[in-house]
């Protein structure tokens, strides 16, 4: 892993971030570090409580900025993807194999844990604080708490090359097996449900009652369902 820490930026006015301050729409303009452009950039997020944005380009470098001051807070390179905590005091942050955790306001950064896998996905659940890990070969690691061990889970026919989608909250995952789509609780590590017919669109609403299911050669969605959540379906 390398651990930019650069002074001048090169590009400017790339990003605009929109905040509301007593009514009032600001705008915000960030100074890019040199090799951090627009086009290229795959992913931005903000933590919860919006003080901090996080961005990852297609060169795998990651920049978390403080938004207040538009500062570069940190910079990683070789990074595969990220994760904010539910706190938001801290950013999970893939590299390879490693799973790093750097806590901002100290400045430290830790190495939570080597998988015998790459890491394809990091996923915090907003629901009791699970941290889950999906690895190249399909296998998922869960803990709940930090300073746990990790568990490793078994989903029977998931194959994370194929279609699949996490909700929201981190809690349900939706996958195509075998000319199907499973429903399955990645919490629970139980199967919800189960639908015939296969798909290459899974979208989860925002608040996760309803999933969408579609296929981008027809360009429509073809079917839609609705739940309480943590309920079996109510209409498919």
């Amino acid at each position: 892993m390398i651990i930019y820490n650069r002074a001048k930026y090169v590009v400017a006015i790339f990003l605009l971030l929109c905040l509301m301050y007593s009514g009032f729409a600001q705008t915000i303009r960030l100074a890019l570090p040199s090799g951090h452009t627009v086009p290229v950039i795959k992913k931005e997020e903000f933590n919860q409580d919006e003080m901090y944005l996080a961005s990852l380009d297609m060169n795998h470098n990651l920049y978390v900025w403080h938004v207040q001051s538009t500062a570069v807070v940190k910079g990683f390179g070789d990074v595969s993807g990220f994760k904010w905590s539910v706190d938001s005091e801290e950013i999970l942050i893939s590299s390879r194999n490693n799973l790093l955790l750097y806590h901002i306001q100290f400045d430290k950064i830790d190495t939570l844990h080597t998988f015998s896998g790459s890491i394809k996905e990091i996923v915090v659940s907003t629901d009791d604080g699970s941290i889950l890990i999906f690895d190249d070969q399909s296998r998922i690691y869960k803990k709940k708490r930090l300073r746990e061990n990790w568990e490793q889970k078994e989903i029977p026919g998931f194959n994370v090359n194929s279609t699949y989608e996490i909700d929201p909250y981190g809690a349900k995952l939706a996958f195509v097996t075998g000319g199907k789509v499973k429903f399955w609780d990645l919490l629970q590590n139980t199967e919800i449900f189960t639908v015939n017919g296969s798909t290459d669109l899974i979208r989860f609403s925002r608040n996760s009652k309803r999933v969408a299911l579609g296929n981008r050669f027809e360009k429509k969605w073809r079917r839609r369902t609705v739940w309480n959540r943590g309920d079996r379906p109510i209409k498919w």
